[in-house]
């Protein structure tokens, strides 16, 4: 629209529209026979050489503009936080995987579930636990079936969770299901692992399947020399090729002479295994991260210092991880922490975590993605500047804070989801700049979603379309949406007026705020041979010279 209306500025009289607009017969009478020419007033300089152009006038401003700037630079990002929960339920030791176009995470065992399950589109938003696996292998007791974990291996989905045994320990087996989100029934074979890596049995077991090959990992619970293995499984996933092998034993004082909840990611020919930390109980449980030579090791510590991801804020106790990848490549990791304090005694509850990650050659990272989005063309009303467009932060489900600036300073603050609109007061006439920035939901990032460029100016503006078969155009003051009057001149002499009150959709389509009734009809005055010029000049009380609208030569 300010394209258009920067041309008329300029003095070009080029039409918007060439249609006639028809004028009543006794307003036709009364335009052909004439009236008295009103006062002249300050217009007095439309009185010039009828073939002239006259110049528009600037309105003096208030204040001295600033002019188009951009925003200052952003500000130094805070430390890297851990993001909230993304579910409000007790959902301990998870693990997510994609499959039938949906999200599916399963964890330990609460309140009546054997093991849990909610759903996801997007991996922020989740539904209400349900159980994946009502029914359990006999040899086994309900109560404490622990952080299982899922792959789709062969035709089937294989559940593997540690089961406590009715004669005492835990043992890991699995069950299957033909879809991903189960229900999962048990499998013929009895256990798959139970103590046979030491300690007093096995649980927390986790699966990866690299070049084909699935794996399975797990902790010796109870083990202080030999706590985390792995070891190959057949094309099936139902039983072990070989020996388990060694991976990790606790060595960090941080660990608090314990690992658990082991979680491998292939990488481009070195392995990274993700594990826990310390006591799961407290605000000390943490995420560590050892270097593999093969889905087998041997791995070596690489976070023997101090953990990978640990208490931050209001994340409390961040542990029982686990490495999943999206239908893109695109890796996560999901993990619990404590909210209510740490530990069931003290009233916690372990919430569901997803954290997007990258891995590099020195390890895995907490990613965070930047907001995106763009601004729409501003929209110039009597009063308010409006800007409007979209952004979207995609690592979280929450509104996003949103800056817009005005010539380089701060015009509004608001947040948005998808969509966003602020409303600004008008500017003083001049060249503009607004520009909107996104705030990253860790304020890590703030990028700039769009700018856009515009002049606001207190003229009267409007077109000259055409001078016959009658004089029609259209005109607005940018103070007002009310229609305005215009004078028509011939050679230089007043003739008539008219109202700019007719509908013009044309005219709406480019300057929504002010609406289609700005058009003009005066019928053509009744004038001699020879050569004239007719000009039509927009009027109002501002005591400004009048802009000319247009001049057409006879």
């Amino acid at each position: 629209m300010w394209c258009l209306f920067a041309l008329v500025f300029a003095g070009d009289a080029a039409s918007l529209g060439g249609g006639h607009y028809p004028v009543a017969g006794r307003d036709l009478d009364a335009l052909v026979q004439g009236r008295a020419a009103p006062a002249l007033g300050v217009d007095a300089s439309r009185f010039v050489a009828p073939t002239t152009t006259l110049p528009l006038p600037e309105a003096p401003p208030t204040t001295a503009p600033t002019g188009p700037a951009d925003p200052p630079a952003p500000p130094d990002p805070p430390p890297l936080p851990l993001r909230p929960a993304r579910l409000d339920a007790d959902f301990p030791d998870p693990t997510i995987v994609w499959g039938d176009d949906r999200w599916y995470a399963f964890a330990t065992n609460a309140g009546p579930r054997n093991v849990q399950l909610s759903t996801s589109t997007d991996l922020l938003t989740w539904t209400a636990p349900v159980d994946a696996a009502p029914m359990l292998p006999s040899w086994s007791q309900s109560g404490q079936t622990w952080a299982p974990a899922v792959a789709k291996i062969g035709r089937q989905w294989v559940l593997y969770v540690s089961i406590i045994s009715v004669l005492g320990g835990h043992c890991i087996d699995r069950l299957g299901a033909a879809t991903a989100g189960g229900p999962n029934a048990p499998l013929d074979g009895g256990p798959l692992v139970c103590n046979q890596t030491g300690g007093d049995g096995a649980i927390d077991p986790s699966a990866t399947i690299v070049g084909g090959v699935p794996y399975l990992y797990w902790k010796a619970e109870g083990s202080r020399s030999q706590q985390l293995f792995g070891v190959a499984l057949t094309p099936d996933g139902l039983a072990f090729v070989g020996q388990p092998r060694h991976l990790l034993t606790a060595t960090a004082a941080w660990q608090q002479t314990g690992v658990e909840n082991p979680s491998m990611i292939p990488s481009l020919g070195v392995d990274w295994l993700v594990y826990s930390g310390a006591y799961w109980a407290t605000g000390r449980y943490a995420m560590g991260y050892a270097r593999c030579d093969g889905p087998l090791g041997p791995c070596i510590e690489m976070t023997a210092a101090r953990p990978w991801v640990a208490t931050t804020g209001n994340v409390v106790g961040p542990g029982g991880g686990d490495v999943f990848t999206g239908p893109y490549g695109d890796r996560h990791l999901a993990y619990h922490a404590w909210s209510g304090g740490p530990g069931y005694t003290a009233g916690g509850r372990r919430l569901l975590h997803v954290e997007a990650i990258d891995v590099g050659s020195n390890g895995p990272s907490i990613l965070d993605r930047s907001p995106t989005g763009a601004i729409a063309p501003v929209t110039i009303g009597p009063d308010l500047v409006s800007v409007t467009g979209e952004a979207i932060d995609p690592d979280t489900s929450e509104p996003i804070g949103l800056e817009v600036y005005l010539d380089g300073r701060l015009g509004a603050r608001t947040a948005g989801r998808h969509g966003f609109g602020v409303q600004l007061d008008i500017p003083v006439d001049g060249p503009h700049r607004v520009c909107v920035i996104a705030i990253d939901d860790l304020e890590q990032t703030r990028p700039v979603l769009g700018c856009q460029d515009f002049t606001i100016s207190s003229i009267p503006f409007g077109a000259l379309d055409a001078v016959a078969p009658a004089v029609t155009g259209w005109a607005i003051a940018p103070s007002t949406t009310a229609p305005i009057s215009v004078d028509v001149y011939v050679d230089g002499v007043y003739t008539s007026s008219a109202t700019a009150d007719l509908p013009r959709d044309d005219v709406a389509s480019e300057g929504p705020a002010y609406g289609p009734g700005h058009g003009f009809s005066v019928a053509m005055p009744v004038i001699g041979p020879g050569p004239h010029t007719i000009c039509v000049y927009a009027i109002v009380d501002d005591d400004q010279p009048a802009p000319q609208l247009g001049c057409f030569p006879l």
